[in-house]
C-alpha cells in the first residue's frame, strides 16, 4: 500500500468513524475485518474484541442465527438485504435495529464480503407503540363511559378496566386493584390471572408490600418495580402465586388518587423480571390521570341513579323502580311457574300525626316504619313507599296463610315501639292486605287492587 493509499485509508476511516450509526465489515467467511467507532460503542465491546470475530462470537446464540441467516441472503441473491430485528446494546437491553447489508465484489465480480449498516430504531418504534398504546387506551376509557349504566358497582367496573389493561400492556401476564384502607392497609377489589381464593382474605399493610419496596416517600406517579422474588425473600411478604403458577418478578405500579387521596393501587404483574420500560411507565400514567376523572362520572351516574330509584326520605326503591322489579319478578314467576305475594302497607293515623305535632313528627313516623319493616318482615324484600303513608312489598316462597299470620304477629311489635320526635313521643300502626300470583290472579294490576281491597278491610279490624 504506498502513500497515497495510506492516506486514503485513513481519510475514509476517519470519516466512517464520524457517523453515529454502527457500521461494518466481515469477509466472506464471516469474520468482522473492520467496525467504526460507532458499532464498537454499540456492541460495549472493544475494538479487538471484535476483529477477527464471528457474529457468534460476540452475539447472543438466538440473535446470531437472525444475523448470519441475513448475511447468507446478501450472498444468495446478490441484492442489499434490508430486515429489521433485536440487537444487544451495550447496557444490555436489546434495541430495535435495521439492518442494511450489501455485498462487496472483487475485480471478478466474485463476493468477497459484505459491508453492514446499522440503524436503531428503537425510540422511534417506542414513540410509535407509545402512541399507539394511549389511543387504545382512550378507546377503553370512552368503552367504560358508554357501557357505565351496566356495572352495578365499583368491582364491576375496575375489573372490566383490568381486562382492557392487560389486553393494552402485552407483558402483563396478571393484574389487581388493591384497596387502601384508613389503617394503611391494602386488599384486593378486582383482579385477573390470580385464584379467587386466594384474593378473598387478602390483606397486607402498604409499607410490607414489594409496591413500597422502590418508594422512599408518597406514591404520585407509575413506577417499575423490579427483582419482586427477592424482595419477598429478604422476609418481606410474599406475592400471591397467579394461575400460571409462575412467581411474579415485576409489576407496573399506578396509584389512584381520588379527591387528593390515594384509594387504590393497580398492579400490572409479569412472571418475567426487567420487562417494562418508560414507554409502559409513562403510558401507566395515563390511567392515573384519567380513571379519577371516569370514577368521578360513575359517582355522578351512582348518585342520579339512586335519586331515580329511591324515595329519598325513607331510603326505600320509588313506585317507578318497585314497577320495573315487579315485572322482572312476574316475568320469572310465569316463566318457572313459582307464586309471589304481593303486600300493600298503610300507616294508621299519619294525618293524625301531622295535624298534632307537625310534618316533622309524621315524616319520623314514616322513616321509622320502613326502618321497622325492611329490618324485621323478611328482611331482603323489594320494599317501596308508593306515596304518602301507603308502602309495598313482594314475598317468595311464603304462602299467603303464613305470610298474612308473620305479618300479623309482628304488628304488634310495631304498635309498641316508641316513636319519638322530641318533645313528642307517640305510638304508631298499620294496615295491610295480601293477595298472590297466580291463585288470585295473573295479572299484576289486578294484583294490587285485590290488596288494597283486603288492606281497606284490615282498616276495620
Amino acid at each position: 500500500m504506498d502513500q497515497s493509499q495510506f492516506h486514503n485509508f485513513d481519510f475514509f476511516n476517519a470519516v466512517l468513524d464520524s457517523l453515529p450509526n454502527p457500521i461494518f465489515y466481515k469477509d466472506k467467511k464471516g469474520y468482522y475485518r473492520y467496525c467504526n467507532s460507532a458499532f464498537v460503542k454499540f456492541c460495549g465491546l472493544k475494538y479487538d474484541d471484535i476483529i477477527n470475530k464471528t457474529v457468534f462470537d460476540i452475539a447472543p446464540p438466538e440473535l446470531s442465527k437472525i444475523y448470519d441467516q441475513g448475511d447468507q441472503n446478501v450472498y444468495t441473491y446478490e441484492s442489499v438485504q434490508i430486515y429489521e430485528a433485536k440487537l444487544k446494546h451495550a447496557d444490555g437491553t436489546l434495541h430495535d435495529v435495521i439492518f442494511r447489508k450489501v455485498a462487496h465484489f472483487n475485480m471478478q465480480h466474485e463476493a468477497i464480503g459484505l459491508v453492514g449498516f446499522i440503524q436503531d430504531i428503537t425510540e422511534k418504534k417506542e414513540t410509535q407503540r407509545e402512541v399507539d398504546m394511549l389511543h387504545k387506551l382512550k378507546d377503553a376509557f370512552l368503552y367504560l363511559s358508554h357501557v357505565m349504566p351496566s356495572y352495578e358497582n365499583e368491582h364491576q367496573l375496575l375489573n372490566a378496566l383490568l381486562v382492557q389493561v392487560q389486553s393494552i400492556f402485552v407483558k402483563c401476564t396478571q393484574a389487581s386493584v388493591l384497596e387502601l384502607n384508613k389503617n394503611e392497609t391494602l386488599t384486593i377489589l378486582a383482579q385477573i390471572g390470580f385464584h379467587d381464593k386466594d384474593m378473598l382474605d387478602f390483606k397486607i399493610p402498604l409499607k410490607e408490600s414489594f409496591i413500597f419496596k422502590d418508594y422512599k416517600g408518597e406514591i404520585v406517579s407509575a413506577q417499575i418495580v423490579n427483582d419482586i422474588i427477592a424482595y419477598t425473600s429478604q422476609r418481606h411478604s410474599e406475592v400471591a402465586l397467579p394461575i400460571s403458577n409462575k412467581s411474579i418478578q415485576s409489576s407496573l405500579v399506578v396509584p389512584i388518587r381520588i379527591n387528593n387521596h390515594l384509594k387504590w393501587i393497580f398492579t400490572l404483574d409479569s412472571t418475567v423480571n426487567n420487562v417494562y420500560t418508560e414507554t409502559d411507565r409513562k403510558v401507566a400514567d395515563y390511567i392515573k390521570e384519567q380513571l379519577p376523572l371516569v370514577y368521578q362520572l360513575y359517582e355522578l351516574y351512582l348518585k342520579t341513579l339512586n335519586l331515580s330509584r329511591y324515595d329519598a326520605l325513607t331510603k326505600l326503591i320509588n313506585r317507578q323502580y318497585f314497577d320495573t322489579l315487579h315485572e322482572k319478578c312476574y316475568n320469572h314467576s310465569l316463566l318457572q311457574h313459582k307464586s309471589y305475594a304481593l303486600v300493600l302497607f298503610d300507616l294508621d293515623g299519619l294525618k293524625h300525626v301531622n295535624d298534632l305535632y307537625g310534618h316533622h313528627a309524621g315524616d319520623t313516623y314514616l322513616v321509622t316504619f320502613s326502618n321497622w319493616l325492611t329490618e324485621t318482615i323478611l328482611d331482603g324484600h323489594s320494599y317501596s313507599r308508593l306515596g304518602g303513608d301507603e308502602f309495598v312489598g313482594l314475598f317468595h316462597d311464603i304462602t299467603v296463610e303464613a305470610l298474612t299470620e308473620k305479618i300479623n304477629h309482628l304488628r304488634k311489635t310495631f304498635e309498641l315501639l316508641p316513636i319519638v320526635e322530641f318533645p313528642h313521643v307517640y305510638f304508631g300502626s298499620f294496615s295491610f292486605g295480601v293477595s298472590n300470583f297466580p291463585e288470585d290472579s295473573d295479572n299484576r294490576s289486578k294484583l294490587f287492587q285485590i290488596a288494597d281491597v283486603r288492606m281497606y278491610k284490615d282498616k276495620r279490624r
